[in-house]
């Protein structure tokens, strides 16, 4: 398909240092970006998006559901579907 394919649950977190450095200025002066809170984040937007809590890949039944199976097709001929 000529692009980049390998995108995971990983990239979906902001740089490591927001998890451990402390916000400088502003309201939330202090407060750290903390990895449990992302997590439950995530895990709520994938459940939402009908993506796959561990992998961050689409469902085949959610995009069933959309009507896209052309695009199930593909994702799943480049092994980027999680069958669900």
């Amino acid at each position: 398909m000529g692009q980049n394919t390998s995108f995971h649950r990983k990239d979906d977190y902001p740089p490591q240092r927001f998890m451990e450095q402390p916000v400088e200025s502003g309201p939330y002066k202090g407060h750290l970006c903390e990895r449990e809170n992302r997590d439950k984040m995530l895990d709520q937007f994938y459940e939402l998006h009908g993506r796959d809590k561990e992998t961050g890949l689409q469902t085949k039944t959610s995009l069933l559901k959309l009507g896209m199976e052309r695009v199930a097709e593909k994702l799943e001929e480049i092994g980027r579907l999680i069958d669900k």
